[in-house]
């Protein structure tokens, strides 16, 4: 058996390439950066992950011994659970520094692979199990190296940032932005809001500081210019359940929604939107601009109930006749079976047939084979199953992709060093509906079906470039 033979992917090969994933932490992609091109011509990591996934059945001998061998000279992939205690350590090390994992990880070059901002935010957060050893040491390691920067959010600073909030009319995200164009490090103004609701209760004292000096450069909304006046908000006041009632009752009472009744408004507050109000109903606000609040109930009051709106008639709804059905006969559900297992349905036969009958379609039809439902009109039945016959020797009907046919395809494939891409270039002659990457999709099973005409003309193709190889070598 020369190397580049083909072998069985048998089961004692995909559980030894498995365990040796799991072993390792390495998936394909990342074990083919370890290859720097010494591996064998066309192994890809699609075609390891189609071994693993049971979608090709064979692979070339070579290709087998070298992805083994590689992924066995990997070293083991040292994990350790994040539990309570691993997360409580990392935002224990954040929260002392006040240094987000996007700053501390930015601009450093001996960062470990695969360690990213989005990967460990996530270890932080919860959202992954498992992480790896040298992750974990390289994060406490890069926090500890940090000083303490950190100043408690007592009462005292508390009180100063709401004083400023109420002397100039400003909420954090109303702040002007020449006053934030030179915030330090990551700062967000998110974060004012989070001190202020006591969600955080230390931050690191400049973004502290930074946010004191900015307020305090605030004129009083009394005093303020006209810039500023277009940004001051009017007073607050607590959205309370009996606010949160008196708007859906209007919204009820006149059928009419936050975004119909904005719809055109010019003269509505600044800064009110269809998207505040919605935010109002589903409780994401504590507060309430009052001005904002007064505008929209006088408005929503001002319309009539909608049983008088212009153009409502009420009456009763005009029923539409249901049609008759009959259960379907065992022996045309067994032939749509049949035809479901060709690849004909739910959707191909359908698609390729005239005069489909009003109300049919291919999720009905597959709610037939599924046995969603037993009972179908007599003539959607008898219609389907025409398609199908007709479609038995139609050009373009679809050929279930077995492992022989991949096998014949693959096999082409090797013998001539001609990829499927390759195989198109430059013809002028292709199937309508056929790409590049049609080839490929058949091999490596992301197609279970292919075009009748579409898998002769590769055929075709295949039998022409070998039989000019052949030639050449004969010479």
């Amino acid at each position: 058996m020369t190397a580049t033979e083909r072998i069985p992917i048998t089961e004692d090969i995909i559980n030894t390439l498995t365990a040796h994933k799991e072993r390792t932490g390495c998936a394909s992609i990342a074990l083919m950066k370890y290859a720097c091109d010494r591996a064998p011509d066309g192994l890809k990591p699609i075609l390891i992950d189609s071994w693993l996934a049971k979608r090709i059945k064979s692979a070339r001998k070579d290709h087998v011994e070298y992805v083994l061998q590689l992924w066995v000279s990997l070293e083991d992939n040292k994990t350790v659970a994040i539990d309570d205690t691993v997360r409580a350590k990392l935002t224990s090390e954040r929260d002392r520094t006040g240094i987000q994992v996007t700053s501390l990880l930015k601009g450093r070059k001996d960062v470990p692979r695969g360690l990213r901002t989005s990967v460990a935010s996530k270890y932080i957060s919860g959202c992954r199990k498992t992480m790896p050893q040298e992750h974990l040491t390289y994060l406490l390691k890069a926090w500890r190296e940090e000083p303490d920067d950190i100043m408690a959010l007592h009462e005292v600073v508390l009180d100063k940032l709401k004083a400023h909030e109420q002397r100039t009319g400003l909420n954090a995200h109303a702040l002007p932005h020449d006053k934030l164009h030179q915030s330090p490090g990551d700062f967000k103004c998110e974060m004012i809001t989070a001190w202020l609701s006591c969600e955080i209760k230390s931050a690191r004292s400049d973004y502290i500081n930074f946010v004191l000096k900015a307020w305090e450069s605030v004129p009083n909304k009394n005093k303020g210019s006209g810039k500023l006046a277009g940004v001051l908000h009017d007073t607050k006041v607590a959205l309370t359940p009996e606010m949160l009632d008196q708007i859906k009752t209007q919204h009820q009472r006149t059928g009419i929604d936050e975004k119909a009744l904005l719809k055109g408004d010019k003269d509505k507050p600044k800064g009110l939107t269809s998207l505040a109000i919605q935010s109002w109903l589903r409780g994401k606000c504590k507060t309430v601009p009052e001005d904002h609040f007064r505008y929209v109930m006088d408005k929503w009051q001002a319309l009539p109930d909608k049983l008088q709106l212009p153009g409502y008639k009420p009456g009763k709804r005009k029923q539409t006749p249901r049609p008759d059905t009959t259960e379907i006969p065992a022996d045309k559900l067994e032939k749509l079976r049949h035809y479901h297992s060709l690849g004909y349905l739910p959707g191909i036969a359908l698609a390729m047939s005239d005069n489909k009958p009003k109300g049919l379609s291919p999720s009905m039809v597959g709610g037939w084979l599924r046995n969603v439902t037993t009972r179908a009109q007599p003539e959607f039945v008898t219609f389907v199953l025409d398609a199908c016959l007709a479609l038995e020797t139609h050009p373009q009907r679809p050929i279930l992709l077995d492992d022989q046919i991949i096998a014949g395809l693959v096999n082409c494939h090797d013998e001539s060093g001609v990829s499927g891409g390759a195989l198109l270039k430059d013809r002028k002659d292709i199937p309508q509906g056929m790409g590049r990457s049609t080839i490929s999709a058949w091999i490596y099973g992301y197609i279970q079906t292919a075009r009748k005409d579409q898998l002769d003309y590769v055929h075709k193709c295949y039998r022409e470039i070998l039989s000019q190889q052949r030639k050449k070598a004969a010479e």
